[in-house]
């Protein structure tokens, strides 16, 4: 499916990846920089994620509201979100007014104003958004286990930031940063959908590139590789501990965290199908053991939080405070007992979950976009869709096993455990728990 995308390589260090299909009437228009939280020290943290807000916040030709209703108004639907190794600026519009779109996006990018008064405002919005997540039960625990995950590193700092943090980010800070890492040899940009691959070229070179020459070719398929940008994708320790939080809440939000894959490793696929068969839906065993059978929650998931050079898995469930030690408990009894009887019903389901996932996806434009950006940006390629179906479907029991064991077999060497809500009878016990 590599046959319609292409690279252009522009002179001033920037990649533009194109991908056209004429069976929509949209395009959509990504451009990824190699920034995020794991980038920041800890007097800067939520810098990346504030740079973010501020593009949206003026330019020398446009202010915030007019931003708005320059992309309202051909229909266009735009957004951003800063990630632990990425910021992405995203809009999806009619074929028609694309490029209106990506002058816009231009302009954000390239002629933001920072300016104190629009900085002061953002700043506040902000810590109400950091204030919202400090409401929420389930937020805090995610937090808090990537705080011990990761202690020490800025893998373990909130992508947001703190309030304080937050408070002491000045202008000459914020312009500094963005001076440092919005730059052209950090920018990828991806297109897919409706549009002509030519003209497009043309404009992002006149946009985004000062008319820079630039060499087009072909996308070829890679396989997973050495990660580009090492000094960016930071490979942080993982550390178990615990973490208790007494909120006013009825209930107690629970999550339990184990070192997993990263994206870049060769059984990212494997160790994935084994977190879908232990907690990936309605049928998984997480789910009909603790709610179907046993009616301790209503919700329970595993997931697996996947970056470029590590990763953890998560198991998350609600409970009353007189069943959480049970729930826990549980948890990790259902981990263990997959070690010794998964079956290869299970594993087919697992695969067929993975592989419709995969497809489905790639009928997206939008998801193309993202999945062009984000791959170039860790391995320099994008690596070909047959190719994972195919590695998918020759995944084996016996490496299904070895997953299951590697991941079991981390309990023992350290997991981290985060409580949250009305866990005072708890206290003093969560090491006891597992």
């Amino acid at each position: 499916m590599l046959q319609n995308k292409k690279i252009s390589k522009f002179a001033n260090g920037a990649a533009l990846l194109t991908d056209v299909h004429t069976d929509v009437h949209s395009v959509a228009f990504y451009i990824l920089f190699k920034v995020g939280s794991n980038s920041e020290s800890t007097e800067i943290s939520g810098i990346s994620h504030f740079v973010e807000h501020m593009l949206f916040k003026g330019t020398t030709k446009r202010n915030a509201k007019e931003i708005a209703e320059a992309c309202e108004r051909i229909g266009a639907s735009i957004n951003a979100y800063t990630s632990r190794e990425v910021t992405v600026y995203h809009g999806k519009v009619l074929k028609e007014h694309f490029y209106t779109l990506m002058e816009v996006f231009a302009d954000m990018c390239r002629d933001s104003l920072f300016s104190n008064e629009e900085m002061e405002r953002e700043r506040n919005v902000i810590k109400e958004e950091l204030k919202e997540y400090a409401d929420d039960p389930s937020s805090i625990v995610a937090e808090e286990l990537e705080a011990i995950c990761y202690k020490g590193t800025s893998a373990g700092m909130k992508v947001g930031g703190t309030i304080e943090s937050v408070d002491g980010i000045d202008r000459e800070a914020m312009l500094s940063f963005y001076k440092q890492h919005y730059i052209s040899s950090q920018m990828i940009i991806g297109i897919s959908g409706n549009f002509d691959e030519k003209k497009a070229i043309e404009n992002v070179s006149k946009l985004f590139c000062d008319n820079t020459s630039c060499s087009t070719e072909q996308l070829h398929s890679i396989k997973k590789n050495a990660i580009s940008s090492p000094e960016l994708y930071v490979a942080p320790q993982f550390h178990g501990g615990t973490s208790s939080i007494v909120k006013d809440v009825e209930q107690v939000h629970v999550g339990l965290a184990l070192p997993a894959v990263s994206y870049s490793c060769d059984n990212y696929y494997t160790q994935k199908i084994a977190n879908i068969i232990l907690g990936g839906g309605m049928s998984s065993r997480l789910f009909h053991s603790i709610r179907e059978r046993l009616g301790l929650a209503y919700a329970v998931y595993s997931s697996i939080h996947s970056y470029a050079r590590y990763g953890y898995l998560t198991i998350n469930s609600v409970t009353s405070p007189e069943n959480t030690k049970r729930l826990i408990e549980q948890s990790v009894f259902e981990m263990k007992k997959m070690m010794e009887d998964v079956t290869k019903e299970e594993i087919e389901k697992g695969k067929n979950r993975i592989l419709s996932s995969i497809i489905i996806s790639s009928e997206s434009s939008s998801a193309r976009a993202a999945h062009m950006v984000t791959e170039y940006a860790m391995f320099q390629g994008i690596i070909e869709i047959e190719e994972v179906i195919a590695k998918v479907k020759d995944i084996s029991v016996d490496e299904i096993k070895a997953e299951i064991s590697t991941l079991v077999n981390s309990i023992s060497t350290g997991y981290a455990l985060s409580v949250v809500g009305n866990v005072s009878s708890l206290e003093g016990k969560l090491l006891d728990i597992i």
